[in-house]
């Protein structure tokens, strides 16, 4: 008799653990760390605060949801937009948000009950994709993949942050890629670099050649230069009285004639005299 009591009394503690182990694991939920949570019922509505990281038990019928209040890392593929020019672009964009958990509450009232990768995917795409369409509007796409780059980057990033921010999601180091364009409109940038690149290398070369001519005529200015200065000091060297001893020793080597009457008819040698 005893013995069949406790085999009945085991029984029922088995089917009292199998009933109670699952109702009070759907009774406690674990919101994640760096994590906040938002507890929620079909009847109740929702709590005025948000629970944080680490277990909690809740009520029956009650769900949390969770929404990050770290720097959380996306990256959005294929975002497309045309430049001032008409030409198109495909962007890839890295950045980090987070929520601000003051804000939590009205994120679940403004989202309901979609997750936070539903709300990546949707709104969070589409006001980036919105700013990225805007900005990329305002330039050409020789701008866009080079001179403006950097500009475009941070005017995207301040458009996004801005519509973010107001519903309560902080965005940050928003990174552009080099946007893709379709095969001509690369093959026409590829044409006027390397026509640009052509180009440059024709300015170094004349530059080259200028320098050149410049240091072969400095060469020749002041070999002249020199030879004239050499001229002025012979110049100055011969004097009246060197050029009389120059024409007394030639006579006296030499001899001299004179030319004696108007008609020059008489012609003396006077060397010897």
């Amino acid at each position: 008799m005893k013995k069949n009591k406790k085999k009945l009394i085991g029984f029922l503690v088995g089917i009292a653990l199998v009933v109670a182990i699952p109702i009070v694991a759907f009774r406690y939920k674990v919101v994640q760390n760096g994590y906040v949570g938002i507890k929620y019922s079909i009847v109740g509505g929702t709590k005025e605060k948000p629970i944080t990281q680490g277990g909690h038990f809740v009520g029956f019928g009650t769900k949390v949801i969770q929404y990050p209040v770290r720097n959380t890392s996306i990256k959005s593929s294929g975002i497309s937009a045309v430049s001032k020019d008409g030409k198109r672009l495909n962007v890839t964009v890295r950045y980090l948000y987070k929520i601000q958990e003051s804000k939590a509450v009205d994120i679940f009232r403004e989202f309901g009950t979609s997750d936070i990768k539903s709300i990546e995917d949707g709104w969070l795409y589409s006001q980036l994709s919105s700013a990225i369409k805007n900005v990329y509007a305002k330039y050409d796409v020789l701008q866009s993949i080079a001179e403006k780059a950097g500009d475009i980057q941070n005017e995207v990033q301040e458009q996004f942050h801005q519509k973010a921010i107001e519903k309560g999601f902080d965005v940050s180091d928003v990174v552009l890629s080099a946007p893709d364009l379709d095969e001509e409109t690369q093959n026409t940038i590829d044409s006027i670099i390397k026509a640009g690149q052509e180009n440059e290398k024709a300015k170094k070369d004349a530059e080259t050649a200028k320098t050149k001519a410049d240091a072969d005529y400095y060469v020749k200015v002041k070999e002249a230069q020199a030879e004239a200065d050499a001229n002025a000091k012979l110049t100055q060297s011969i004097s009246d009285q060197l050029i009389r001893y120059t024409e007394a020793q030639a006579r006296m080597k030499h001899g001299w004639v004179t030319v004696q009457g108007n008609d020059g008819g008489v012609i003396v040698d006077e060397k010897g005299k």
